[in-house]
Order: C-alpha cells, then structure tokens, then sequence
C-alpha cells in the first residue's frame, strides 16, 4: 500500500497498487506481453480523488433513491408480479428490477479498485452495455403494455417494433462507439 498526500487538504489516501496482467497480451491488443500494468500512484492527483469521492456520493444517493422506491411499491410488486404465472415479461421486468440496485451495489463497492486502469476500462464497458441492455428491457416491457392498450392492431405493433428495433440498434452501436473509444485512451 502506498500513501498519497492531496496537497489542498490533508486527506491522506491509501492507493492500492494491484497488478493486472493484460487479458490478451501481444503485439495486436495493444498491450505489452508479459508485462504487469499497474496505476502509478504518483500521476493521482487531489482532484481524481475528489472527482472520486463525488462520484461515490452521488453512486450513494442513487441507491438510496433507489431502494427507497423499491420499498415503496414492493407490496404492489408482492401482490401483482410475484403471484402472476411466469412469462416472458414477468421474468423480464424481475431481471430489469433487481438487476440494476445489484449493479449498483458492486459499482459503488468497486470504486477504490477502479484505480486499476484494465479493471476501470472492462468495468465501465461492461456498465455500459449492461445499462443499454437494462433500458431496452424497459422499454420492451413498455412496448408490450402499449400493444395490450392499443388492442395489439397489426398495424401500430408493427411500426412501434420497427422503431423499438431501430432504436436499440442505433443504441448498440453507440455504446460500442463509446466503448472502443475508450480502449484507445
């Protein structure tokens, strides 16, 4: 463990020094072969470490936010989802509700560790994806309440999956953007 000292304030941070070996060493991932990649302490300065701290408060606030809201319609959810039958979207709307205070719960955990640059880049690609996945869920389920409202009319079902479809792919394709962007930083 090494110490870092914030110049602006006397918070004294403890940085764990891990070392990551790269998933695929070699000359075409871009990583060195058979080297360790650690964080060096030194380039941390006291503004990641109050960018850090911020983030930890508002990851924090958002949990309790949403837990808060959970609590508050669990019994709704107790009468009307878990005594239903199982189909597709029950099992969706269970994996959508309990998915995402689980993720929020390790990517709160998580943050002293995201020092680690590989952790940091494989963590948020992997938050990314999984955020984009989660909201198209959503919205599949909103889609699916929609066409049970509007008598499931061919027509309107149609053009509402099309667009459903389109949307998410364009979604896809930006989060996969984001991500290989991230890997040339």
């Amino acid at each position: 463990m090494a110490g870092c000292q914030s110049p602006d304030n006397d918070l004294n941070i403890m940085i764990a020094e891990y070392p990551l070996s790269p998933p695929h060493p070699g000359p075409r991932s871009g990583l060195p072969s058979k080297e360790v990649v650690y964080m060096d302490p030194s380039e941390l300065t006291a503004q990641h470490f109050r960018h850090l701290q911020v983030t930890r408060y508002f990851n924090a606030a958002a949990f309790v936010m949403l837990i808060y809201d959970h609590l508050l319609t669990l019994g709704a959810e107790v009468d009307l989802i878990w005594t239903a039958r199982l189909t597709a979207a029950k099992a969706t709307f269970l994996v959508v509700r309990y998915m995402v205070p689980c993720a929020l719960t390790f990517f709160t955990n998580c943050l002293d560790l995201l020092i680690l640059v590989t952790l940091c880049r494989w963590w948020m690609s992997f938050a990314i994806f999984m955020g984009w996945a989660t909201l198209a869920l959503s919205n599949f389920l909103i889609l699916l309440r929609l066409w049970v409202v509007w008598d499931r009319q061919r027509k309107l079902s149609f053009y509402t999956l099309l667009s459903f479809v389109v949307a998410e792919f364009l979604g896809l394709v930006a989060a996969s953007l984001l991500v290989w962007q991230m890997k040339g930083l």
